[in-house]
């Protein structure tokens, strides 16, 4: 046998014991040089002794092989990954999936029922707020921005109100993002106990805001009022988005797509983009305002394996709850901007 044929073989079996099929080995070895039929393989595999199925199995060693993993175990693998570590990574040969299989349904009886078709479920988290302005989170939405047009808005993390919803030609700008802030601010008669927003620069000077308001009381501990995080933890805020796009912005998105087929409206054109600012921006406001107040006076229902609190936003937002400690929050949570 020639120095080819004895590298080939070791190519094999290292092929072979990491699980590759019979095709993949044969492509692998064309890929280095080593050209051999699938029918050619499977007359050297036989002489070297190499073979998938065989009626005596370890099983003793099967066992202890998957009792031993199944301590340092992940619970989301199941049994074909168990199969690859007690075939491939500890060599325990010959060894079926169906030998596997028997042995983790009495010691992982609970992941195997956990991990079947339609009962794996997203482990999600339940979100939790002390009471009305513990939190508000604050995000923009620049569905409509290709059209000069920027919505951004706040939303109580607790009631789920809304307390601002506007439209305007920029939401990355600080002093926009900043005069909502204070509009509402001075509308509920102080600032929350902490602001909730994403990693932006337009959220710099709302930190810088929040910060002074809660100086007075929390001293250098300040900061902890306002939180930035990426959106996907922006739970409250996210969610108002997702509603606003199916609803007004993707009624919206196609009127402008429609004067874009037309000829009317040019997006190139900074002279069509500022008229269409002029004409349209005082409509998506009266309908983002009508939004708002539908939103916040509709009625959150009750969902199965949902901790609430359900009902109005804006009687959840004034009148929260039993047990709620809406009064001594109010007195810790507000500061009164003079």
């Amino acid at each position: 046998m020639s120095s080819d044929d004895d590298e080939r073989n070791m190519m094999i079996i290292t092929l072979f014991n990491k699980g590759l099929k019979q095709k993949e080995i044969s492509c692998a070895l064309n890929s280095y040089g080593h050209k051999i039929s699938e029918r050619h393989l499977r007359r050297v595999l036989k002489l070297l002794g190499l073979k998938r199925r065989c009626p005596q199995r370890p099983f003793t060693e099967i066992h202890k092989a998957v009792e031993s993993e199944m301590k340092q175990w992940s619970p989301e693998q199941g049994i074909r990954a168990m199969v690859k570590r007690v075939r491939d990574v500890r060599g325990v040969r010959p060894c079926y999936r169906d030998d596997v299989a028997n042995i983790m349904r009495y010691m992982d009886a609970s992941g195997l029922q956990r991990r079947s078709p339609g009962k794996k479920k997203i482990p999600r988290r339940n979100y939790i707020s002390r009471g009305p302005n513990d939190t508000w989170h604050i995000d923009g939405n620049d569905k409509l921005k290709f059209f000069g047009m920027w919505i951004h808005l706040g939303i109580d993390g607790f009631s789920r109100k809304v307390l601002w919803l506007k439209v305007g030609t920029s939401n990355r700008k600080q002093n926009f993002v900043a005069r909502y802030f204070f509009e509402a601010v001075q509308e509920q008669g102080g600032c929350p106990q902490m602001i909730r927003g994403d990693r932006g620069k337009e959220n710099l000077v709302v930190g810088q805001m929040q910060m002074a308001f809660h100086m007075r009381d929390l001293g250098n501990q300040a900061w902890r009022c306002f939180r930035m995080g990426t959106s996907v933890h922006n739970q409250r805020a996210e969610c108002f988005n997702s509603i606003l796009k199916r609803t007004w912005i993707k009624k919206w998105l196609t009127t402008f797509e429609a004067m874009m087929e037309s000829g009317i409206l040019e997006l190139d054109n900074p002279v069509h983009i500022n008229c269409l600012q002029y004409s349209h921006l005082p409509l998506l406001q009266r309908d983002l305002k009508t939004e708002q107040t539908v939103w916040n006076t509709h009625d959150i229902r009750k969902q199965r394996n949902a901790p609430g609190p359900f009902g109005k936003p804006d009687l959840l937002f004034t009148s929260p709850p039993p047990g709620m400690s809406f009064e001594s929050l109010w007195g810790f949570i507000f500061l009164f901007v003079f």
